[in-house]
């Protein structure tokens, strides 16, 4: 990693006021380099000496900052290597946005956020096309996430402009005042037309995987439930619209491998034995729909299925 010497000065403003020098830091730097600087380094920053607060050098992360106060920091700032630029494949594609929320078709392939420093994500988008998303949320690295889809899940997300926006949104998906619809491609035919799946989940210790748990004296299991409803029947497969009540960590390719009908493409939960020659190299799983009203105002959007998805069913419907 190359180290390049850099200072920044920063001006408070009237949004400002109150807040955490810590917080200020991240929101500002997170805007100017995103995911570069994790908090732990910024606080680390602090307690070093190397922040400047209105000319005095200030080691309290804590410390409350106000209107026209000037942060400066120089320091030996990290260079990452350089993010790709999305490319069409990689470019979300904005479905619908006015002044409080923002609903894009996120393509399969691309984080909703960082995990790791060097990530290419949603939010790199989000921070270029609406760079006050920077100040939205609880978390400088989430800015105005409010749910997420799996990185080879393609669909409709919708983003908060507004802090206001983001509490609402955070309170009707806790509160499951959301609708949301998705299809899936599974493997093998499903025994019902329709039905529920109501498999609690918990998280499987150092794993990326989640397991479900048929009892529910685990503590740490969560109370899932996906409705599903079967739209077309292949010769090997069945595509499916799914309707999940709750939100859980991969709660519907969880559900759907527990009935032994696991996602097509869905190399954490399918079977164990993978295909030479595989149908589809990501989980066949698309976010098609979200309804719901905020302030008042009803929102029904919709994504359409993504290229691959749409050319293995007519594949398939060949082949019937």
């Amino acid at each position: 990693m190359e180290l390049g010497k850099d200072i920044r000065v920063y001006k408070a403003k009237h949004r400002d006021e109150g807040m955490r020098l810590d917080h200020f830091l991240a929101i500002s730097l997170q805007k100017e380099n995103p995911g570069t600087f994790s908090r732990a380094m910024i606080t680390e920053m602090i307690l070093c000496g190397q922040v400047v607060h209105n000319g005095t050098k200030v080691r309290k992360p804590d410390k409350k900052i106000l209107m026209n106060d000037t942060i400066s920091l120089g320091v030996v700032f990290p260079q990452s290597p350089q993010k790709p630029k999305f490319t069409p494949s990689l470019t979300p594609e904005v479905l619908y946005e006015d002044e409080v929320v923002l609903f894009v078709n996120k393509p399969a392939g691309l984080l909703t956020h960082s995990v790791e420093e060097d990530d290419v994500s949603l939010v790199d988008w989000m921070l270029t096309y609406c760079p006050q998303i920077a100040h939205v949320g609880e978390d400088v690295l989430r800015p105005g996430i409010v749910h997420r889809l799996d990185k080879g899940t393609s669909g409709v997300l919708v983003i908060a402009k507004t802090e206001v926006a983001y509490v609402e949104l955070k309170r009707l998906f806790g509160e499951r005042e959301i609708e949301k619809t998705y299809f899936a491609l599974v493997e093998g035919h499903l025994t019902q037309e329709s039905g529920s799946i109501d498999f609690p989940i918990t998280r499987i210790p150092h794993s990326e995987k989640r397991s479900i748990r048929r009892a529910t004296s685990d503590a740490e299991a969560r109370t899932a439930l996906t409705h599903f409803r079967l739209l077309t029947r292949f010769e090997n497969y069945d595509l499916v619209e799914v309707k999940p009540k709750t939100g859980r960590t991969h709660q519907i390719r969880i559900h759907f491998s527990a009935l032994q009908h696991p996602i097509v493409g869905d190399r954490l939960y399918g079977f164990r034995r993978k295909p030479s020659n595989p149908l589809a190299l990501r989980p066949m799983l698309h976010a098609g729909r979200l309804v719901f009203s905020l302030f008042g105002k009803m929102y029904d959007i919709e994504a359409p299925l993504p290229r691959d998805f749409a050319d293995l069913l007519v594949g398939l419907t060949a082949s019937k």
